[in-house]
């Protein structure tokens, strides 16, 4: 291994690493024109890997394959070069220049073929100080054309770079100077090979020159762009600090506004709900009092009190689900519900209201539920309530109640043949005062809502299914509860235990 062949190694190997390293890199968005850099330093390695060839005594063959390959990567990193020169100077070349460029891989191809570019025979000669002994094959006029034009573009490439330098271009000065550089090593190979001049071949070396320049540049603009990166990340990170506060108080500031507005649109249902009955009892009394005033007794009375009395019902009933609701925050810790017997008070309630309908229950046996009785009576009332308004009045329908124990819940189920719901009916199922039964007595719109709220207040749930002209199903889930003799026993046992 002599010193020569050592630098051509080298410098084949940087070449590829860093080909790798710009391709690899190149495939980010915004540094596609890195593709170029890599080619450009894939060329550089494959003209050392050529010299490192000629340097070891390889059959002629051999010889004359590496010096080809060679002649390729130099016109191609020539080809290189004036692309990176248009970039840094910008503009379009003329038509001497776009043939030259493009003569350029094709005379890359063209000096593939065999005896095209280089014959043999191949001569040696040397370098003694450097230990070298160098096979040259000999060039044809084809070679030494391409030889020219690779000179010529390399210096046009100088040419336009110092324009931009001048123009204040970044890095073209330095990148045009480190061209020149290696046209002038060019210089002295075409020189050494020609035996005009006793030296080593200097361009595998200086190929890496253009290409660290380039490079150079590009870690410059990487640098650049990442402080400009971090800058921005840090104001970006202050925006957005600054936006989420915004945010937050627009958040709580319109979750106050909604908490109004649900207020709002509260007390407009509920004062519709009072108001319409009151006027019924008020104008009924009003036209009592007139008549008993003139000492006579109106022969409408007894109807006129009916509907009074109706509409004291209606009031009655809002009233009571209101105190319902604003009980569901004061629970008891233990509540236990037997559930037959408050589903079979429901049934019988809701069987007396709708005689028509066929109204079954199943509940499994001994079944308790963790809820207070009394709410649990009412979630069942407002269920079955809800179900029977889904027939018109008189007509025959089936509704039927199943109660059983699955996995720790008391499941219970209202299932009706009914008219069932439009989607949006069922979406606005559960708003306060929203109903489409008109001015029944007692349904106020406030049944299911509450009923919800007394299910979520024993950590359960309340779910409603429904096909307009399929029926609607709902389904209520609440904790199993202790029975309260078991509890009794449990007590017992513990105290004997502890006796």
């Amino acid at each position: 291994m002599n010193v020569a062949a050592a630098l051509s190694i080298a410098t084949a190997g940087l070449g590829l690493g860093a080909a790798a390293a710009a391709w690899l890199v190149g495939r980010a968005q915004g540094w596609r024109e890195l593709r170029w850099f890599s080619l450009l330093a894939l060329c550089a390695a494959v003209y050392s890997a050529g010299n490192v060839a000629t340097l070891l005594g390889l059959p002629d063959d051999v010889v004359l394959v590496c010096v080809r390959l060679q002649l390729a990567a130099a016109l191609l990193e020539a080809w290189v070069v004036l692309h990176v020169a248009d970039a840094m100077a910008g503009g379009s070349p003329g038509p001497a220049e776009r043939l030259l460029r493009w003569s350029l891989p094709l005379g890359a191809a063209l000096a593939q073929l065999p005896g095209l570019a280089y014959q043999a025979p191949v001569t040696l000669h040397g370098f003694p100080p450097w230990g070298a002994v160098y096979s040259d094959p000999s060039p044809t006029a084809l070679a030494s054309a391409l030889m020219v034009a690779t000179g010529a573009a390399a210096l046009l490439a100088v040419w336009r770079l110092w324009r931009a330098h001048r123009r204040g271009v970044r890095h073209a000065g330095a990148y045009g100077f480190s061209v020149l550089v290696l046209t002038s090593l060019g210089v002295n190979d075409a020189l050494a090979m020609s035996r005009l001049i006793e030296a080593p071949y200097l361009m595998d070396v200086g190929g890496l020159l253009p290409v660290g320049v380039l490079g150079w540049s590009y870690i410059a603009r990487f640098l650049e762009d990442a402080a400009t990166l971090a800058g921005l990340r840090g104001r970006l990170e202050a925006q957005v600090e600054q936006r989420t506060r915004a945010l937050s108080q627009s958040q709580a500031a319109l979750v106050g506004t909604e908490k109004l507005a649900a207020f709002g649109r509260f007390a407009s249902g509920l004062a519709h709900q009072v108001n319409n009955p009151a006027a019924v009892v008020q104008s009924g009394l009003g036209y009592l009092r007139s008549e008993l005033a003139e000492g006579r007794v109106p022969p409408d009375a007894a109807q006129v009190l009916r509907e009074a009395d109706e509409s004291m019902q209606r009031i009655t009933a809002l009233v009571r689900r209101l105190v319902d609701a604003g009980r569901v925050a004061d629970r008891p810790a233990q509540a236990v519900a037997r559930v037959g017997p408050l589903v079979a008070a429901a049934v019988a309630e809701a069987q007396a209201a709708h005689p028509a309908l066929r109204i079954s229950a199943e509940v499994a046996p001994g079944l308790v539920a963790a809820m207070v009785e009394t709410d649990l009576g009412a979630v069942l009332e407002a269920l079955l309530s809800n179900a029977g308004a889904a027939f018109q009045p008189g007509a025959p329908g089936r509704v039927a109640v199943t109660a059983a124990g699955r996995g720790g819940q008391v499941v219970v189920e209202v299932v009706d043949d009914g008219a069932g719901m439009s989607p949006e009916v069922l979406g606005r199922a559960f708003d306060p005062f929203f109903s489409t039964r008109g001015t029944v007595a007692g349904a106020a719109g406030l049944g299911l809502p509450v009923a919800r709220s007394l299910v979520e207040a024993a950590r359960g749930r309340l779910a409603l299914e429904s096909r307009e002209g399929r029926g609607t199903r709902a389904t209520v889930e609440v904790p199993e509860g202790i029975p309260p003799e078991d509890t009794t026993s449990r007590i017992l046992a513990r105290s004997g235990d502890r006796s």
